[in-house]
């Protein structure tokens, strides 16, 4: 018999994650499935001055600083956070 350790967990670091621009700033939750609708509480656009100086956790954790650098950059094929 051998162990083996479990393969690392995901975590949301390094999910894909994906940009887009949007027409309309108002989000459907109507399809949500039981599992989404007891996970998220609310929902809210922030803007980039508030995700660089909020002391909340935010996912991924290079977000704050990609608005700064879409300009120069353009999005992220694959970016490492």
């Amino acid at each position: 018999m051998s162990w083996q350790p479990e393969p690392p967990a995901r975590t949301e670091d390094d999910k894909p994650h994906y940009t887009a621009g949007v027409p309309v700033v108002e989000v459907d939750t109507a399809a949500f499935e039981e599992i989404e609708k007891a996970a998220i509480a609310g929902h809210r656009w922030w803007t980039v001055a508030e995700l660089v100086t909020t002391l909340d956790v935010v996912r991924p954790t290079g977000l704050p600083g990609l608005p700064a650098s879409l300009p120069k950059d353009g999005p992220p094929i694959r970016r490492s956070w």
